[in-house]
């Protein structure tokens, strides 16, 4: 888990990222704090329900950023008595422990270079960056996309939309084009 940052002080965009499938999720903050990402935690459970949160998101690798710092209110559920997760923090500056994830923000930047504000993005563009990344073969996965190699049960509470392969679009018009 992570975050994306715009412009300081604006909409940022927290990342959940699945080791096992390269499955990039997308979450539009509306800023950068504890609150924010344990809303999106508690929005996700009730969404999928505890059964798939729990066996998605078993255990979390994240940085020490002030946004993850709150352990206590991630790992429990919200709805009932239940661990939904176990929270992992790198060691300081070391980022490389969680390279996938980093190696994924790449694919968000080519669409919204370093510096861009983030505060117009809806919703839906995020859906549908998130999407477009989601649908980008990789060698690692014997050349299916993250999709393909993904639970359909989560795919179908997360606002992902199939997007054909040869159809994606990494480039800033994604999100300029509607």
């Amino acid at each position: 888990m992570d975050t994306v940052i715009g412009r300081q002080g604006g909409k940022v965009l927290l990342t959940l990222f699945s080791r096992k499938t390269k499955l990039m999720l997308l979450f539009l903050l509306e800023n950068k704090t504890a609150n924010e990402v344990w809303s999106t935690f508690d929005y996700l459970e009730e969404r999928c329900g505890a059964g798939i949160f729990q066996n998605t998101f078993q255990v979390i690798l994240t940085d020490n950023g002030g946004e993850f710092m709150d352990a206590n209110s991630l790992e429990q559920s919200t709805f009932s008595d239940i661990c939904r997760t176990k929270l992992f923090y790198c060691d300081p500056y070391s980022s490389f422990q969680k390279g996938g994830i980093e190696k994924n923000h790449e694919y968000i930047r080519w669409v919204l270079p370093k510096g861009s504000s983030f505060d117009d993005l809806t919703w839906y563009d995020v859906a549908l960056l998130a999407s477009h990344i989601n649908a980008v073969a990789r060698d690692s996965l014997d050349g299916l996309t993250p999709y393909k190699a993904s639970d359909p049960s989560l795919l179908s509470c997360v606002d992902l939309m199939y997007i054909e392969p040869t159809e994606v679009n990494l480039t800033p018009s994604l999100l300029r084009q509607r």
